[in-house]
């Protein structure tokens, strides 16, 4: 870890919003299935009751609402209750990313955050360009290495409060800058000693809004950069092009560890499960690294599988054409250049990708709700319908230029980098496919080069917050009954939309064999509505008799126009079936 440069933190403020993604473990189209007996040991029971799927009013507990005891006399019911009103309130410990509010619910803040802000790459000049995407003006100018031009800045990866990671592929060096005010070398709330402007650029280690700063010498030149809040922490990866993979501490800059990468990094999106999908060079391949496994060296250190199938924590798929450029959409479908090709990991196998040809080399991709946005160098600007691709445009007064990275900043403009002309422009893409067309340029830059994640809407779409909570049910005393045979999930929440609830459970012989357990997804809120047919999700993996499960809900904020609107959970609980040993 030579060269490794850290501003020293004081008391000034650290603001810092909670955006993680978590994953499904496992790849594609896993649902965490075994065999007749696992790697654990869990045997599967061919004389287990029938898991149809039931309707709510079927379920035990539907006569009852959640919170409120269903089993009465019944020794075979066993019934767990967590939250408000009931015997066992919610416990801080197992909040990550959330708060319990004064009446003891699991709630998000509810404050919006606005720090309108994007990051451009000057690769020529060895700086990075921030600028107000409200006013389009340029309000600071950064030196990203301490050799100045020689850094070729090129990837940049934007974190929820608005900090920005720039991989400098020449100089090999990763740099942190924060958004000010809250820049590390202030203290006592005196205003950061910092640049104003492109004519303001301060000698390296000078500006106070420099986090740290750490060298990647001995690989490849570095092409691809991701921040992603892990829980309470915040970290970034970057990848080199001689297949190598970091994850450091976005703190302070610690090196974390380093893996081999499945395919040549050229630039990453990380989804909303956790999965780091890693785009090539021209390549007819496609990475996938699911952080939620690799957590060090040891569990990263592991083969990497090529079946659509396979079950493991690195993937290289094979794509249909020669890819470059990424996004991750919605949906969580991923999106690649080169041509234009879609990858559902949802769909059955042999369906997953989409593949069109647009008489056009696209590099940079964005989405938004309805669009995929594609940097297409002189081609200029194109949007493809997300839904049906092959509807595409070319947005007016975009072409004859150098289109190579866009994004989409808070009010749905798209920023399209023109890498050769030194400026940038803004599009107003409009409601109908041929109703877009540029609203305003942007110059002064110095070969700007960046990918697409500038203004944050790649990394995590479309909101900053996650909240997570957990809770652990165990089974019956196996001591006075034969097993236990879980039933039902219950829950009392608000979600106004469009904010959301998902939720998820996973199981095990033992709480110790929970953190390897895949998660098998119940749905989200809304629509999913208390009573859960709990039984049937964990037939799907033989896991409806298992000793103890944990049930995961995530908390998704949503922001319609000005309005923020954040979920509350006030209660779960879970009802098995535990039929008694007569003696």
């Amino acid at each position: 870890m030579a060269g490794h440069f850290l501003r020293p933190v004081s008391n000034a403020v650290t603001a810092v919003a909670i955006a993680v993604a978590v994953s499904l473990v496992g790849c594609e189209a896993d649902s965490g299935s075994i065999d007749e007996t696992d790697a654990n040991g869990i045997e599967s029971d061919a004389n287990a009751t029938p898991t149809e799927p039931r309707e709510p009013d079927e379920l035990p507990g539907a006569n009852t609402e959640p919170g409120e005891d269903p089993c009465e006399s019944d020794a075979t019911c066993h019934w767990e209750a967590r939250g408000v009103g009931t015997t066992a309130p919610f416990d801080e410990e197992n909040v990550t990313g959330a708060h319990l509010d004064d009446e003891g619910a699991v709630t998000l803040n509810d404050e919006a955050i606005h720090d309108y802000v994007a990051w451009i790459p000057n690769t020529a000049a060895g700086t990075i360009s921030r600028l107000d995407t409200e006013s389009r003006a340029e309000v600071g100018r950064y030196f990203t290495g301490p050799t100045g031009e020689q850094m070729s800045p090129s990837r940049t990866s934007v974190g929820p409060d608005g900090s920005v990671y720039i991989a400098n592929r020449d100089g090999q060096r990763i740099t942190k800058f924060a958004l000010p005010p809250e820049c590390p070398g202030t203290s006592g709330g005196e205003a950061p000693t910092t640049s104003t402007g492109p004519d303001d650029v301060y000698d390296w280690g000078d500006d106070d809004c420099l986090v740290w700063s750490e060298e990647l010498t001995g690989y490849g030149p570095l092409r691809a950069v991701a921040a992603q809040q892990d829980g309470d922490d915040s970290v970034v990866w970057v990848g080199a092009r001689d297949h190598s993979i970091w994850k450091l501490d976005g703190d302070d800059g610690t090196v974390l560890f380093r893996t081999d990468s499945p395919v040549q990094p050229d630039g990453f999106a990380i989804d909303d499960l956790g999965n780091l999908w890693i785009a090539t060079f021209y390549e007819s391949k496609l990475g996938r690294i699911d952080t939620t496994r690799c957590r060090d060296h040891g569990s990263c250190d592991t083969e990497i599988c090529d079946s659509v199938d396979g079950d493991c924590a690195k993937k290289s798929l094979d794509t249909p054409a020669m890819a470059k450029g990424i996004t991750v959409d919605a949906d969580q479908n991923i999106w690649l250049g080169g041509d234009l090709m879609r990858y559902d990991r949802q769909a059955p196998p042999g369906e997953r990708w989409h593949h069109i040809d647009p008489d056009a080399t696209i590099e940079g991709l964005v989405a938004d709700e309805n669009w995929i946005y594609g940097a297409a160098g002189g081609d200029g600007v194109m949007r493809f319908l997300r839904e049906n691709p092959e509807q595409s445009a070319t947005i007016s007064g975009t072409v004859n230029r150098s289109v190579s990275a866009l994004d989409i900043d808070h009010a749905g403009f798209v920023w399209a980098i023109n890498r050769d002309h030194n400026d940038a422009f803004v599009v107003e893409p409009g409601d109908g496919i041929f109703d877009g067309q540029v609203d305003d340029q942007v110059a002064g830059f110095d070969e700007p080069d960046a990918y697409s994640d500038m203004i944050e809407s790649v990394i995590r779409f479309p909101t900053r917050q996650l909240g997570i909570f957990r809770q652990i049910f165990e089974q019956c005393d196996p001591n006075e009954h034969f097993h236990t045979e879980w039933q039902t999930l219950r829950f009392d929440a608000a979600a106004p939309e469009p904010s959301r609830l998902e939720w998820r459970v996973r199981g095990a012989t033992s709480k110790e064999g929970l953190d390897a357990a895949p998660w098998l997804e119940i749905g989200h809120t809304p629509p999913t509505s208390s009573p859960i047919d709990l039984r049937s999700v964990l037939a799907e993996s033989e896991l409806e008799r298992i000793d103890v499960i944990e049930i995961e809900t995530r908390l998704r904020p949503g922001q319609d126009g000005d309005e923020f609107y954040v979920p509350r959970l006030l209660s779960t609980d879970v009802i098995a079936e535990c039929p008694e040993i007569i003696n």
